[in-house]
């Protein structure tokens, strides 16, 4: 067992020379290393001993020598793997490298099988994960250097659209500060800010561009009552708006506000109010009298109609028809006796009882 084992340990122990600095990826995502004098050490043979190719002056070093049979590259190391004959797991407890992780048995080849180590969480848009030979850590290896990766920009908010011709001007230019972002020796590291301009747009459709016009309008109407100052009169009306990214005259039939002066037009008519007692009469028969009232009458004033009321006199009258209004004399002995008089029509001529 000691034998089979010799070749493996004079390999992992005196071959396996690391330069961390040059390494880099191999085919199976486990780092390879250069030797120190710049020259690639090349996988050892069946029975452990590392070889250069073309040392027997068959050929060119690296040209026409197959590699040994039965073998695993690791790095830039080859693990002869032959000796791994087994019966069993037990048989694969001795690891080619530090790389790779525990074997299991083959039963159907008899031959020992070992994983190597996932390095992928190490994998990104900068780097690739891969296993360092001497040491079977994880590393991370620089990929695409310089190249964009993660956001490949940011910007922050532009700054407001300005720079426009006109009112209607849909199109102008505002500033806006972004950073690129590149891998720099295995990390998405972001660059310097730097401001430049870009182009942008505003909508300015249905926007006032102009001074709306009125013409042809015709006479002021539409009053709600006489007093009434407010009408509408109607007229031609002219309003500019953007329209496509120019300014627009666009004309209708449209309706002013108008006013007019109706102060001291009379507005209804004359009220008698209040009025006191019939009086005035020249006689008790007498019945056309005068009689004192309020006497109102209605003006537009500001707007509205307004009451002025004062005091006047006005005709009345009465009926004394039955009133007694004298007595007269019927017969003077032995006693005076009288008939009443009462007024008829105005006049008081009309007895209106028996001689008492």
């Amino acid at each position: 067992m000691l034998l089979r084992l010799a070749p493996l340990l004079s390999l992992l122990l005196g071959a396996c020379v690391i330069d961390l600095p040059d390494r880099a990826l191999s085919g199976d995502g486990i780092a390879s290393d250069s030797a120190r004098d710049g020259s690639t050490r090349e996988g050892s043979t069946g029975d452990g001993v590392s070889a250069d190719k073309g040392r027997d002056g068959g050929g060119p070093p690296g040209e026409n020598t197959p590699p040994p049979p039965d073998t695993q590259p690791v790095g830039d190391v080859t693990i002869d793997v032959a000796p791994k004959k087994c019966t069993s797991n037990a048989d694969c407890l001795t690891l080619p490298s530090a790389c790779h992780l525990a074997g299991s048995c083959d039963l159907q080849s008899g031959v020992c099988n070992y994983p190597t180590k996932d390095c992928s969480s190490l994998d990104g848009p900068c780097a690739k994960g891969a296993c360092e030979a001497s040491s079977g850590n994880c590393v991370a290896q620089p990929i695409n250097e310089a190249q964009a990766c993660g956001a490949m920009k940011t910007c922050n908010t532009p700054g407001s659209c300005g720079g426009f011709s006109d009112t209607c001007d849909t199109t102008g230019t505002r500033s806006v500060t972004c950073r690129d972002f590149t891998c720099v020796s295995g990390k998405c590291t972001a660059g310097a800010d730097y401001t430049t301009n870009e182009s942008c747009t505003r909508s300015t459709n249905g926007q006032s561009c102009g001074t709306s016009t009125k013409t042809n309008c015709g006479g002021c109407g539409g009053f709600s009552n006489t007093c009434d100052t407010t009408g509408t009169r109607n007229c031609t009306c002219t309003t500019f708006a953007c329209s496509g990214g120019s300014c627009q005259a666009n004309a209708s039939s449209c309706s002013e506000s108008c006013t007019r002066s109706t102060d001291g037009q009379s507005c209804g008519s004359p009220t008698t109010t209040n009025c006191g007692t019939c009086g005035g009469f020249t006689s008790a028969c007498d019945e056309s009298g005068t009689q004192s009232c309020t006497c109102t009458t209605y003006a537009c004033s500001g707007g509205s109609c307004q009451g002025n009321g004062s005091s006047c006199t006005q005709n009345c009258t009465r009926v004394t028809n039955g009133n007694q209004c004298n007595v007269q004399q019927c017969a003077p002995f032995p006693e005076p006796r009288f008939i009443p008089i009462c007024c008829s029509n105005g006049q008081c001529n009309q007895s209106c009882g028996p001689c008492q």
